[in-house]
């Protein structure tokens, strides 16, 4: 009957030579060599045929065994599973002990049963904290017949064996840094040299030999200085004496090496010492980062920083210069010294300031880089105003902005005298379109008699005319109703052009409106003997945001120039296809006679004839097509030409579909009742349609925003004057909203010179179109009230401030 044995019986056994014996072989032994020593010549000492040392393994059910020694030979990489066995009554608790019968006692331990275990002796082990790390395990194929030895000799080593259980990991978590410090250096892209106190190498690793073009023999033994460029000699010994003296910890410095083949590398070196107090254990310890490209780069830099023309400026989140280059002091007639020493907003005109702020404060707060494009105006130390675009980076990482800036001056002073030059022709051209509208009043009264009595002579019964009469009397006819023709289209103008015209916007069917217009044009092709192809017949067209009777008036104009200006024989088709953000375009193509390339860029200009050849042009007087274009822009769309010389024409137009949510159209809904604002809107509206046409490059929809952004914050200066004068009560909340519109536009134009992309595009359009609408129908129309029968004050305000 087998019976277990307890520590403390152990412990009152008498202690034999045994002992000795083991702790003679293992006394100078340390770590993992005294661990396969010690299992060795106690199992020989005990005649006991397994002994080993194990600790828990990666899994919590296994015991992986240290050093295991098994009849004559070690055994590696055994692990003895815990549940079930003797070990699991040992580990963290006492010291079992079975002298016989081990395997009836646990039988589900099938270790015992393979090993044919008979008696077993287990002993926990403890690191010097108390905490539970091992065992110590002793088997036997017989029964134990020396239990006192066992017990007595686990007990003296059970402390010694946990200890040196410490110490081998310990060994083996140093050989593992070990072998990654020196993977770590090796591999290593920045260079790592140690040294002496004298600066003699010691080692090195392969980043540094490459960075100075060395083999190792080369380099090893000598001293540093030899690779160091003798203009940095002297600030090398300093930054060493620094170290060894203790003064720095550390120390940091640029520094030139010579490579092998005579050429300079830079290196920032950081440079620290170990075991100062001992000069002969002491060590310099060099890291080096090679900075060769970067100091070329920053040379570049300088270069063009102090070359460049335009305005380059380095300063702080805060608002200060920290570097401007020679360009703009010499612009601004400042010192370099002079912008440091204050904000730079100081130097910024007092009227932009407050935007130059507001677009650069969501920057400063938002932790992300951002890219800003500010416009405004510099005073120079002469007082010269200097208009500026500047492009500006912020980088939050290093509290940093990066401006560049190009003197727009003469830009911005030939637009201004543009935009008076435009102001002082549409002015005229108003005045124009005034006497037309006057005239063709003036004209069509007279011209009716002159056709009522006519068709009184042509049809009286009483006094009948012979035929060389009627033929004069029917000529008068002619000419009569040709002249009124010709009225209504430059009263159509004059309409037009002083933003009379009114429209009534509804859902049309663009196939409908195409099949009624060739039908009234037909007998004029038949006459011409001219085929009309319509390509669109079948199809189920597209419906179309527009006013019909405008859109029939356009394509009659379009095909009955197409007919007149075409050949004997000849076609015109109509075609048309969706195109680009949500538009229609509608072809007439015809067979004529082209127009010259010298003559399609003022087509479309009032009283241009397409010939002098007067079979060709003996009717009209060349204003329907300016109508038309003009009456296209109105409904949001666009028209052109391309022709080709001998070959015919093709003019289209394109309108927006019916579901373009886009595009801004004025219509009577959005009449405010004040005429100088609702010009404005008509005007802000066609400039935001711009944006949304196919055939507008980068370069003029730079030109469109510009001039949108101008016109509004003349538009808004102008309404804001006429409400104060009416006395409008919610006068500052309405200038609230004109400041939150101009600083979001110059908010997107900033985004839009950023990224030139159509979703940014998209956004802008998007923005205006509700914004706008909004506006108008729920603040705008609010002025009308106010303004009622103050019209010699408003006119007499506007006239003289804020000229059309």
């Amino acid at each position: 009957m087998a019976f277990p044995i307890t520590v403390s019986e152990a412990g009152s056994m008498t202690r034999d030579d045994h002992t000795q014996r083991v702790a003679l072989a293992v006394s100078h032994l340390s770590g993992a060599e005294f661990l396969r020593a010690f299992v060795k010549e106690a199992a020989l000492a005990l005649n006991v045929r397994h002994l080993f040392v194990g600790e828990p393994s990666d899994s919590p059910e296994k015991i992986r065994a240290l050093a295991f020694w098994s009849g004559d030979k070690f055994v590696e990489g055994y692990e003895y599973p815990l549940p079930h066995s003797p070990c699991e009554n040992v580990l963290g608790q006492n010291t079992c002990m079975f002298v016989s019968g081990v395997q009836e006692l646990f039988p589900l331990d099938r270790d015992l049963a393979d090993f044919g275990i008979e008696g077993y002796v287990g002993t926990p082990l403890f690191a010097r904290n108390g905490t539970p790390i091992g065992l110590l395990i002793a088997l036997h194929d017989r029964v134990i017949n020396t239990t006192q030895k066992v017990g007595e000799l686990f007990e003296f080593f059970a402390p010694r064996v946990g200890s040196e259980l410490e110490i081998f990991h310990a060994e083996e978590l140093l050989e593992d840094s070990e072998t990654w410090t020196r993977s770590v250096v090796e591999s290593s892209p920045i260079s790592i040299v140690i040294g002496d106190a004298g600066g003699t190498v010691l080692r090195c690793n392969q980043a540094f030999l490459r960075m100075i073009g060395r083999k190792p023999n080369e380099v090893l033994g000598r001293n540093i200085l030899e690779f160091t460029a003798d203009g940095d000699v002297a600030a090398s010994k300093r930054a060493i004496e620094q170290v060894l003296s203790g003064s720095h910890e550390n120390t940091r410095l640029e520094k030139r090496y010579i490579r092998s083949d005579g050429e300079t590398v830079w290196g920032d070196l950081s440079l620290t010492a170990t075991g100062k107090k001992d000069k002969d254990r002491t060590h310099l310890i060099g890291m080096i980062v090679d900075i060769t490209e970067r100091k070329q780069l920053r040379e570049d830099y300088e270069t063009l920083f102090e070359l460049s023309p335009d305005f380059v400026g380095v300063g702080t989140l805060q608002g200060y210069f920290t570097k401007v280059n020679k360009s703009f002091c010499e612009k601004l007639g400042f010192e370099e010294r002079e912008f440091y020493n204050k904000p730079f907003v100081e130097f910024v005109f007092e009227e932009d300031i407050e935007a130059t702020l507001n677009a650069l404060s969501k920057a400063i707060t938002n932790p992300e880089p951002q890219v800003l494009f500010i416009k405004n105006r510099y005073l120079s130390k002469g007082g010269e105003l200097i208009w500026i675009d500047w492009f500006v980076r912020t980088n939050p990482t290093d509290n940093t902005f990066y401006a560049y800036g190009r003197d727009m001056s003469e830009q911005y002073l030939a637009h201004e005298a543009l935009k008076v030059s435009r102001d002082e022709a549409e002015r005229a051209n108003r005045s124009k379109s005034e006497f037309l509208a006057s005239m063709s009043h003036e004209l069509r009264t007279p011209m009716n008699a002159v056709l009522g009595f006519a068709q009184m002579l042509k049809y009286s019964m009483s006094e009948p005319l012979s035929d060389r009469q009627l033929e004069y009397v029917n000529n008068v006819i002619d000419g009569g109703e040709h002249l009124n023709t010709l009225l209504d289209d430059v009263l159509d103008l004059a309409k037009v052009e002083s933003d009379q015209i009114v429209l009534s916007l509804e859902e049309v069917e663009a196939n409908s409106v195409i099949a009624d217009c060739i039908s009234m044009v037909q007998a004029l092709a038949a006459e011409k003997d001219v085929t009309i192809i319509n390509t669109l017949m079948g199809d189920d067209g597209a419906s179309l945001n527009s006013d019909p009777a405008r859109l029939k008036q356009v394509l009659i104009n379009l095909l009955t120039n197409a007919i007149k200006y075409n050949r004997a024989g000849g076609t015109v088709t109509i075609d048309g296809a969706v195109v680009e953000h949500e538009y229609y375009r509608l072809s007439v193509i015809d067979t004529g006679v082209g127009i010259p390339e010298n003559k399609r860029a003022m087509i479309f200009e009032m009283f241009q004839r397409l010939d002098a050849d007067p079979m060709i042009t003996r009717d009209g007087i060349g204003i329907g097509l300016s109508v038309s274009k003009a009456l296209v822009e109105k409904m949001g769309g666009q028209c052109g030409v391309d022709s080709e010389e001998g070959a015919g024409s093709t003019f289209w137009i394109e309108l927006p579909l019916f579901s373009n949510e886009e595009v801004l159209i004025w219509t009577d809904e959005y009449k405010v009742g004040v005429d100088a604002i609702d010009a404005d809107h008509q005007t802000i509206f066609s400039l935001t349609n711009i944006l949304s046409e196919n055939r507008v490059g980068d370069e003029e929809l730079d030109a469109a925003i510009e001039e949108l952004i101008d016109y509004t914050q003349y538009h808004f200066n102008r309404e804001e004057a006429i409400m104060e004068a009416c006395g409008y009560p919610d006068f500052d909340a309405h200038i609230s909203h004109h400041k939150r519109l101009i600083t979001r536009l110059n908010e997107i134009a900033a985004d839009w010179q950023a990224d030139r992309s159509p979703t940014t595009r998209h956004i802008l359009r998007v923005f205006l179109k509700n914004w706008w609408v909004d506006h108008i129908t729920n603040v705008d129309k609010t002025i009308a009230k106010y303004a009622d029968g103050k019209d010699d004050i408003l006119t007499d305000l506007t006239a003289r401030s804020f000229p059309n």
